[in-house]
């Protein structure tokens, strides 16, 4: 339970995580600490039973990413926005990772704020792309296109901000040197 690794020292030793700082952080914010006892693969389920607050944020985010998909489709193509939002959060791999409690749900939010026209900064694009890397570090895949699309300084821009999004919260967490 990724959760409950977030309240543990050993999260990179015991346990070998591969998660960036972010993630644990964030784990640490939106859910309860004393639902997290440790001690054991059935702790997991006496935490989803008790981290009330992680059940309503998880739930309150898959609502966000559905109006941010929504808002993108309408902003690209008015005629299918809503067909499409809805086969997209309601397929699977987001039903999935709403069930299992997965961070992939906040990474796509933040892929999506990234690389959909919600966002007219560059430097918030490179910095949602710059928390989505560092909450699932395979979306380093989706900067390099940029590269190949001449896009020097938004490679750039991205790189700064994911490496600053992973100091500040290596900052904070005080662990999880790469």
């Amino acid at each position: 339970n990724t959760g409950d690794w977030a309240r543990d020292r050993g999260v990179y030793d015991s346990w070998g995580s591969v998660y960036a700082p972010l993630t644990l952080v964030f784990l640490r914010i939106f859910g309860l600490s004393q639902c997290y006892l440790g001690g054991g693969q059935d702790t997991s389920y006496y935490a989803r039973a008790c981290d009330w607050l992680g059940v309503f944020w998880l739930h309150a985010f898959y609502v966000i990413a559905i109006v941010v998909v929504a808002v993108t489709y309408l902003k690209t193509n008015r005629r299918t926005a809503l067909p499409r939002a809805m086969a997209l959060m309601i397929g699977l791999p987001m039903t999935s990772g709403l069930e299992r409690g997965n961070i992939i749900l906040i990474a796509f939010l933040c892929v999506a704020l990234a690389f959909g026209p919600l966002f007219k900064s560059a430097r918030m694009r490179w910095l949602a792309l710059g928390l989505a890397i560092n909450f699932k570090l395979y979306i380093i895949a989706a900067l390099f296109p940029q590269l190949l699309r001449r896009r020097w300084r938004w490679f750039e821009g991205a790189s700064i901000a994911t490496i600053a999004v992973y100091l500040l919260t290596y900052g904070i967490l005080g662990r999880g040197a790469p």
